[in-house]
């Protein structure tokens, strides 16, 4: 019997689709929808949702502080997801670790962080900041070393069954 091959296009979508959709979330991110009145009011509605006992406590340069941390930590997170959706279409499949996908990965990840700065110096009401993009080379960089180590533990993991079997 024949073995049947993969479908090559269906695995060029399956892989590769998540990367343009999540540049496109991010770059939406960058405009207006992004801005730091929208995330603030979001912060606010949050923040009185969960601690509605203590949100009057909150004056607006706690909430300014609290709004920026949220922000921060929004650039760490769809950089780090952006690092991953690459990492695994440049894996394509591969079940050992290729390092260059994952140093490939980083420099997309960085690239990408620049031309996003670059497109909100555009973008009415936001401003670039070198420092954002370090914040989010942080997080490609944090998760990519995890995925190094997911894989040096299951590579560690294979061997120890092996050598159960003796």
């Amino acid at each position: 019997m024949r073995q049947r091959q993969p479908h090559t296009r269906l695995l060029s979508l399956f892989y590769w689709l998540p990367l343009p959709v999540w540049m496109t979330a991010i770059f939406l991110a960058s405009t207006s929808v992004g801005a730091s009145e929208v995330s603030l009011a979001l912060v606010t509605r949050v923040a009185h949702f969960l601690i509605p006992d203590q949100f009057d406590l909150l004056d607006s340069s706690g909430l300014g502080k609290l709004n920026f941390i949220v922000r921060k930590c929004a650039h760490i997170t769809e950089y780090a997801i952006l690092t991953l959706i690459l990492i695994r279409a440049l894996q394509f499949g591969a079940k050992q670790l290729r390092l260059r996908s994952v140093g490939v990965a980083i420099a997309v990840s960085f690239l990408f962080a620049c031309t996003d700065e670059w497109h909100q110096s555009f973008v009415p009401g936001r401003t670039p900041a070198i420092r954002d993009v370090f914040i989010d080379t942080v997080g490609a960089t944090v998760i990519a070393a995890g995925v190094v180590i997911w894989y040096a533990l299951k590579r560690l993991e294979l061997r120890l069954w092996s050598h159960g079997d003796h």
